[in-house]
Parts: C-alpha cells; structure tokens; sequence
C-alpha cells in the first residue's frame, strides 16, 4: 500500500483555482488529479510563507494522502471520484470540510462521501475529536447527536457511540467541523437517506 500511495502522491497536479483572505491567512485552492482522471479532489493550502503555513499544508497533504489511499481501496468497484471542500478559519483553528461523490461500477446513483480535518492555529497541530468539542465527553456527544430526529429513528445510544469512538478510521463517515453557523459532526445513513448527516452540536 505504501508503494501505491507513494505513486499516488507523485501523480499530484497543482493547479491554483482561487486565492481568498481570511483574517490576513492567504488560502489558494489546489487539486489532486489521478493519471487516469478518475479521482479528483481539491483541497485549501496557505500562501503565506510562515512557518505555521508550512506545518498546516503538510497536515493537508498529509490528509488528502490518507483519502487517496482510503478511494484506492475501492478502485476495483469504483470508476469515478470528485471532492471539493470548504474551509472555515478562526482566531485559533481552521475547518476544513470536504464533499464528494463516488460512482460505483453498476450502481444506479453515486454515493456521497465525506472527510475533514480541524488545524490548531495555537498549537500548530491536528485537533482530535476528544479536544474539539469544548470539554463534551463522548456520552455528551452521542446525546446531541440522539436529539436528530433520522439518528433518533436509525440508531440507540450504543450504536451511536460505536460510530463516534470509530471515528479516526478515515473511511468511517464521522466527521467534525465548525463553521461560522456552530460545530457539527456528520454520522452514516443508509444510502436512501443520503450516506450521511450533518448534525449541529453545539
């Protein structure tokens, strides 16, 4: 798996979309594409030379790595991938959301996939979900998210806090991001109900 990745990697085609400000951070949009053009995604980098700059694109790339190699899993039943993203940044972090489709060989309707990824600007380092929600412990999290009335309909609490202790697991569906509106976190659906929900926590 290494071997591919690195392949993967090599195969990165930089090309600058747009550049947009926010709070004097100069964010450019990138994109990934496969030799073969079947998985694209695109993906924020900061412009500014700074140190701190340097250490949040290596996390990015680092991150859109760990999604390549999570879509090559599926490379064998997959023929067609496509992920844009949205970038949220604050005084002491910035929220990345990236939003997919994937077409799957003989399936009648692609299936939506999601990842993210939330950088301390503080700290210079990758914020896990135990440190994201404002000193909420799992229990509390699964709480909020039972208060959604499709997760209330899908799931009890144990499966709740199954899908939100697996989170880490890149391909898991379970992701958390703040945007200017609050801080959410999406869980799996059945593909009837659009693959998966986003839930506002707090």
């Amino acid at each position: 798996m290494r071997k591919i990745l690195s392949f993967v990697l090599a195969l990165f085609i930089y090309i600058s979309f747009s550049s947009c400000s926010y709070n004097n951070i100069q964010i450019e949009t990138r994109r990934y594409v496969s030799e073969d053009g079947a998985i694209i995604v695109e993906y924020p980098i900061i412009t500014n030379e700074t140190k701190q700059s340097k250490k949040f694109n290596s996390c990015i790339l680092d991150y859109i790595s760990k999604i390549c190699e999570d879509l090559l899993d599926d490379e064998n039943n997959c023929y067609y991938v496509e992920i844009g993203f949205s970038v949220f940044i604050f005084d002491n972090m910035i929220s990345v959301l990236f939003e997919g489709e994937m077409d799957y060989i003989h399936a009648a309707h692609p299936t939506n996939v999601v990842y993210s990824i939330n950088y301390s600007l503080k700290d210079n380092k990758v914020i896990i979900l135990e440190d994201f929600f404002e000193g909420k412990s799992m229990n509390d999290i699964a709480d909020y998210v039972l208060n959604n009335e499709i997760i209330y309909e899908l799931y009890n609490k144990t499966e709740v806090m199954k899908y939100i202790n697996n989170y880490s697991d890149i391909n898991s569906q379970v992701c958390y991001y703040k945007t200017y509106e609050g801080i959410f976190i999406t869980l799996p659906v059945p593909h009837v109900v659009g693959d998966y929900i986003k839930i506002k926590v707090l």
